[in-house]
């Protein structure tokens, strides 16, 4: 009776013992050098442009990835910020693209859009991007025009199907679904 009880806490031992390494091989496995997921990457963001004129008078916010240059030469994009943006000898298309993020058209000063972080996670072809979105507090004295906070990241190309916006506060923006690569 007593050799039954220690080899049942023996089975035990070994089954705890293979569980918990099996649990850190598998952990440890699924991570890359970098500390990163197997699944999720991290791709470097750039801030190209950012203003309070330039998203147009729509008033929900929106985003649209911008892979080739000619797409700034033609319809809305004739006008504002983007002259300054087609300028920059930085801009690799080749290599890059632009993420256009727009808060929509406000009724005040106050609003804004920041850079929340120097890189953008990619989980299953879905590009997130973190962005700092200021509204003026209630009640706070605000210049009297309308505005349309926007801003342009530079982003690497990628086989990407999605780009995700999130506010500092995980709150979700805006998104665009991206047609498959021709």
């Amino acid at each position: 009776m007593n050799l039954t009880l220690r080899n049942k806490a023996v089975s035990r031992a070994a089954v705890w013992t293979a569980l918990i390494t099996v649990t850190l091989l598998t952990g440890v496995s699924c991570r890359t050098g970098t500390g990163q997921t197997a699944a999720t990457q991290h791709v470097p963001v750039k801030m190209v442009w950012a203003g309070h004129h330039g998203g147009g008078p729509n008033p929900a916010s929106s985003v649209q990835w911008i892979d080739r240059p000619e797409t700034l030469e033609s319809g809305a994009f004739q006008r504002g910020p983007f002259h300054a943006i087609m300028g920059r000898s930085e801009m690799d298309w080749g290599r890059y693209g632009l993420v256009w993020i727009r808060m929509g058209q406000k009724p005040t000063g106050g609003y804004g859009l920041r850079l929340a972080s120097a890189e953008a996670m990619v989980t299953k072809r879905t590009v997130v991007l973190t962005v700092r979105w200021r509204e003026p507090p209630k009640g706070a004295f605000v210049t009297q025009m309308i505005t349309s906070p926007c801003m342009a990241l530079k982003i690497p190309r990628g086989d990407y199907n999605e780009i995700v916006i999130k506010d500092q506060d995980g709150r979700v923006r805006a998104v665009e679904v991206l047609p498959p690569p021709s």
